[in-house]
């Protein structure tokens, strides 16, 4: 599994993050490429020591609650504001801390 994985950086060549795909693991990191056009259902979901997911293409498409309806305490997304993903997150997710990506340096 994902138990000794602090950070992942998903390679520049992905396109799609399907549903539930990196559900229950342990990340506290978690940095999608700009090349990601589609984040499936649950695909973050169950991530207890999940503390920053970093989604830099703001049209893609999320397809409902990427975190799974948890109820999230401290933990930053940083993506475009007002843009699709950041909508999308707004309206399906719990506590979430919502951050301009512009506040990263090095994306």
């Amino acid at each position: 599994g994902c138990d000794s994985l602090d950070k992942i950086k998903l390679p520049p060549s992905l396109e799609k993050i399907g549903r539930m795909a990196l559900y229950d693991c342990r990340f506290r990191e978690i940095e999608v490429p700009s090349s990601v056009t589609y984040i499936g259902s649950g695909a973050f979901g169950l991530g207890h020591r999940l503390e920053k997911v970093v989604i830099p293409n703001g049209d893609a498409i999320i397809d409902g609650d990427i975190f799974d309806g948890r109820a999230w305490n401290g933990l930053e997304v940083y993506t475009v504001p007002g843009s699709r993903v950041w909508n999308s997150i707004e309206e399906n997710s719990v506590r979430i801390q919502l951050r301009d990506i512009a506040e990263l340096e090095n994306i």
